[in-house]
């Protein structure tokens, strides 16, 4: 039985995914709010934005998230040097995403990377301050999962789902009566938001036990950087297997389909928070003892309750889609019910990558990630140029799934090669697996 503190793995897997209930149910309101404010097209901007706010904060965060948890596992009470570095990079970065912000805007402003909207400064300051307030939550939000202070950052979790909850609701009742265009009405909403979760993270610190006396020496902030190394590469090809094709996409099609993809996307990527639930809990436990056949057995059997978990969550999304989407969001998306069924099905392997790929990280084999991910993005960027042209966003849904599946297949079988386990054992349900579960 694998036990950490007071609770083991299971139940804190369980605890953390009820957690994820309001962050879920937050998510799909905030969804058909924006979606009823903004309509496709509306919808298509403001994602093409939040796409260049993530990639600015992925490229200039350098994987440390990773890095972050990874060292608050290890570090028991002394997380002083941790945050001290976190504090460290974030100057750094902000002077730096910043400028690239302005450039983007001064060069690109009026090209599809950077739609144009009524207000210019608006829209600068949007993406400017987004990217380092997610900086920010990510790096807490790591530290928190890596100190294993799961109630903390579950907490977090839920107050951020309220909050938002409540910001977009306020927008769509008073909103009409401010001023402004809508879309610079989400952004402002957007960012007292993540501000807000930001001050709330920082609070959460306060259960930890940090000796800020400890110094930040350069061989820590060395030891970060290349710990990263590995995180860094594998963050970028999977940002390029899972965003680029809304910037292919922007080339072929009218931003509403785009806005509509989106949508698909967004409502399919709800899944990954059950992935996300497993994978944040185990990391930290799986990386304190050397990864044995039997542990590793353990991480199979959570890799096949979480499949079939997907798999029956799918089921029922897809079939109830095509009536729900048109009916919440309206008759302008109606499209996305297609496109999100042939998303799930590439979403049960992405979901189980995600699981899957805890064993490279404890092993320290993190290369397999960074290899797997590469064959993803080799069939995503060979699928998007041939089926989008072609199909449009059905094309881009089709190369995401087949994307999916050969990630999958790449770290299951990289990992059985460089570990010597059968392939078969992540994928071949028991009954055990429920007896496992369900007596812890």
């Amino acid at each position: 039985m694998i036990v950490q503190g007071k609770l083991s793995a299971t139940q804190n897997i369980s605890f953390n995914l009820l957690s994820q209930v309001p962050l879920i149910l937050s998510g799909i309101i905030v969804s058909i709010i924006t979606a009823r404010l903004l309509g496709a097209e509306g919808k298509g901007i403001i994602g093409i934005y939040t796409q260049n706010i993530i990639l600015i904060n992925l490229l200039f965060g350098l994987g440390l998230n990773q890095a972050a948890t990874y060292f608050s596992s290890k570090a028991k009470n002394n997380l002083g040097p941790i945050l001290k570095f976190g504090l460290f990079h974030s100057i750094i970065s902000l002077i730096i995403t910043v400028s690239l912000a302005l450039v983007l805007f001064l060069k690109n402003h009026g090209y599809t990377m950077i739609p144009e909207i009524d207000d210019f400064y608006w829209a600068y300051i949007y993406m400017s301050v987004s990217i380092i307030l997610n900086q920010g939550n990510g790096y807490i939000n790591a530290v928190l999962f890596g100190s294993q202070e799961y109630r903390e950052a579950n907490k977090l979790s839920i107050l951020k789902a309220i909050i938002s909850t409540i910001l977009f609701s306020s927008l769509y009742a008073f909103g009409d009566r401010i001023n402004n265009s809508m879309i610079i009405q989400v952004m402002i909403v957007s960012l007292i938001g993540n501000a807000l979760q930001l001050l709330l993270g920082l609070k959460g610190f306060n259960r930890l036990k940090i000796e800020w006396e400890q110094p930040l020496t350069i061989q820590q902030i060395k030891s970060f950087y290349l710990f990263s190394k590995d995180g860094y590469l594998s963050s970028i090809l999977n940002y390029i297997n899972y965003r680029i094709d809304i910037f292919i996409l922007a080339y072929y099609v009218p931003i509403s389909e785009i806005g509509i993809y989106l949508l698909a996307v967004n409502l399919s990527q709800m899944f990954w928070l059950v992935s996300d639930s497993f994978s944040k809990i185990l990391i930290p436990i799986f990386t304190k003892k050397p990864l044995t056949q039997f542990r590793i057995s353990i991480i199979f059997r959570f890799v096949r309750l979480h499949g079939t978990a997907v798999i029956m969550l799918s089921f029922i999304v897809s079939v109830l889609s095509p009536l729900l989407i048109p009916t919440i969001f309206g008759d302008e998306f109606s499209e996305t019910a297609l496109l999100l069924n042939i998303l799930l099905i590439g979403n049960l392997f992405a979901c189980s990558s995600k699981v899957l790929s805890i064993i490279p990280f404890a092993s320290n084999n993190l290369r397999i990630n960074v290899i797997a991910t590469s064959i993803g993005v080799a069939f995503t960027l060979i699928f998007d140029f041939t089926l989008i042209p072609i199909y449009g966003s059905i094309g881009a849904a089709i190369a995401s799934s087949i994307s999916y599946l050969s990630i999958f297949i790449s770290v299951l079988l990289l990992s059985s090669i460089k570990l010597q386990f059968p392939v078969y054992n992540p994928l071949v349900l028991s009954n055990e697996d429920f007896k496992f579960f369900i007596s812890r």
